[in-house]
């Protein structure tokens, strides 16, 4: 099927793009356990489903249920049986509130040693992006959070079967509205420094210091906490108190969120690198500072891109990093979940991805654990490695486009000269977008297989495509649904 680019372009200037939906942060941005070749190839291109091909370093693996892989970043598989939270234990659940995490939910992930593999010790993989910033509250750049989510937890993760589980926090509670959410942390989490040493210990105060630090900042990520009562207002200037955002510190342990109004769903959002912990005193001896204080020009905190600059209480630690050279990182033996980091060093080095020739020959020298295959370079490898090509599982962020309803600027791209002083053009435009037949026979004729061989090979292009912002298997039943049930 074939279709006019120059219409396509001239429709597209009638929708919004708003991608992209991250559809959970934490584990499902990381590779979780790098055992298998599936867990340890790492995608460069988001919501796909690009073959790949396993090194003969790691033992290759087409069905592992265990791995989710997005981008470049890498860290632990699970929390094992013994860090499980006692939030099903009602004598523990504050009067008025309810638990959100059950036993069944904290039930320990698979681990290589119960599918019978054997564990990649080290990974080595391309550094195919630059960070900018180590400040994981001041930005949004997926570039970025590709690393430091691995740096520092989260006070909730999913795990492979998509169900909520403590990270950071052993267990949180809602009261009987959706109002108010509780976190109560694990005790003896520990902050250290690049070189391993201990420095602090994780506490409710962290999560105060980062809500305030997100909000002055104003780096993207602060609409993630308008859900919380006086944020927006505080960032907007509007209230210049942080004392009337709503966030209040029970004990060392225990703190809880204020909300707006009813949000049942707030929960889902701490994945999100919006609501990681910040340790007061390292931020302010960094040159940080709050409220009208703060001057990103006079803090050091992640901006200088060095190991020292940050505190680490995440599966892992940065030990080296040169821009458009190298960076590694090494396992954080304090780190409350130690025992499910399979890997103990990850390794990337900077490689041109458009030089595919290079790239096949690199991962021949075994200088690369994985390498991602696309259309350009399936046709070099197929026949040398057919046995080790297998496809990596989607990624965590879907790309759509929107009707933009009621358009009222006509005055971007290729469009502006025929539309712009045309009342009629105009108007025939909107009766278009209006039209359900119209938006539906647009959708149809672009050809979304075809679109996505551009980066895939053609023989995954199909996988990737999906008509819904939830996965197909996201709800499955397999008894008779009537409207009783």
């Amino acid at each position: 099927m074939k279709i006019n680019k120059k219409i396509l372009a001239l429709l597209v200037l009638s929708m919004t793009t708003v991608g992209c939906i991250n559809n959970g942060k934490k584990d499902n941005s990381k590779v979780e356990s790098s055992f298998n070749s599936t867990s340890s190839s790492i995608s460069n291109v988001v919501q796909s489903s690009t073959n790949n091909i396993s090194s003969s370093t790691t033992i290759t693996s087409s069905n592992s249920s265990s791995s989710n892989t997005t981008s470049s970043s890498i860290s632990s598989t699970s929390s094992n049986n013994s860090s499980s939270s006692s939030g099903n234990d009602n004598s523990n659940v504050p009067k008025g509130y309810t638990s959100i995490l059950t036993s069944e939910v904290k039930e320990a992930r698979v681990v290589p040693s119960d599918m019978g593999l054997e564990a990649v010790k080290e990974y080595n993989g391309v550094l195919s992006t630059n960070p900018t910033t180590f400040d994981y509250l001041a930005n949004k750049n997926i570039n970025n959070i590709n690393y430091y989510c691995n740096f520092v937890d989260n006070l909730l993760e999913h795990d492979q079967y998509g169900q909520i589980r403590g990270a950071l926090a052993e267990d949180c509670f809602y009261n009987e509205d959706f109002t108010k959410l509780r976190f109560r942390l694990r005790k003896g989490v520990k902050w250290v420094d690049a070189g391993g040493n201990e420095r602090a210990e994780v506490v409710a105060d962290d999560f105060v210091a980062s809500l305030q630090h997100l909000l002055d900042a104003k780096g993207g990520l602060e609409n993630m906490a308008y859900y919380i009562y006086g944020a927006k207002a505080y960032a907007d200037g509007v209230n210049t108190d942080f004392d009337n955002v709503g966030i209040h510190v029970y004990n060392d342990y225990e703190f809880e969120y204020i909300l707006e109004e009813s949000y049942p769903y707030f929960h889902t959002l701490f994945e999100s690198t919006a609501f990681l912990p910040l340790n007061r005193e390292f931020f302010i001896s960094t040159g940080g500072a709050f409220g009208s204080e703060w001057d990103p020009e006079e803090s050091d905190f992640g901006k200088l891109l060095r190991s020292d600059i940050l505190l680490y209480c995440g599966p892992y630690i940065l030990t080296e990093f040169e821009s458009y050279s190298s960076l590694s990182m090494r396992k954080n033996t304090s780190y409350w979940d130690v025992g499910n980091v399979q890997i103990d060093n990850i390794n990337y080095v900077y490689y041109d991805i458009n030089n595919l020739s290079h790239l096949v020959n690199v991962f021949k020298n075994n200088e690369l654990t994985s390498l991602d295959v696309n259309q350009e370079n399936y046709d070099i490898i197929v026949e040398e490695y057919s046995n080790h090509i297998y496809e990596k599982e989607l990624g965590t962020t879907t790309n759509y486009f929107n009707w933009n309803l009621n358009r009222q600027t006509y005055e971007l791209g290729d469009c502006r000269s025929g539309k712009l002083n045309d009342s009629v053009a105009q108007e025939n435009t909107k009766k278009a977008i209006l039209n359900e037949s119209f938006r539906k026979a647009v959708f149809s004729a672009i050809p979304k297989i075809q679109m996505n061989a551009i980066a895939d090979d053609n023989n995954t292009a199909n996988v990737t495509i999906r008509n819904s912002y939830t996965t197909p298997e996201f709800v499955t039943t397999t008894g008779t649904v009537t409207n009783e049930t």
